[in-house]
């Protein structure tokens, strides 16, 4: 007999989502797949450590995605998905 993982019948399994990125006007787009699963935008200037922070720019639904605009802030920023 294998060995294996039970997650139980209440196992929710979320696929990724992959983001989007693309230059509008002076601004950035940053989009992804719309879903019923709610996903927060996080960042943070650095690589390193963990010091995430919740983006609190609106999110608007179009073409079957969430899209929220950002103002460039002039240095690095690195950005992901955070559920829940």
């Amino acid at each position: 007999m294998g060995a294996g993982i039970n997650f139980g019948e209440d196992a929710t399994f979320i696929t990724p989502a992959l983001l989007r990125v693309a230059p509008t006007n002076s601004n950035v787009l940053i989009a992804w797949p719309a879903s019923p699963i709610t996903f927060s935008l996080q960042r943070k200037s650095g690589i390193t450590g963990t010091n995430w922070v919740n983006v609190t720019n609106s999110v608007s639904v179009g073409s079957n995605e969430n899209q929220v605009i950002i103002s460039p802030l002039g240095t690095n920023a690195f950005y992901r998905l955070k559920y829940p």
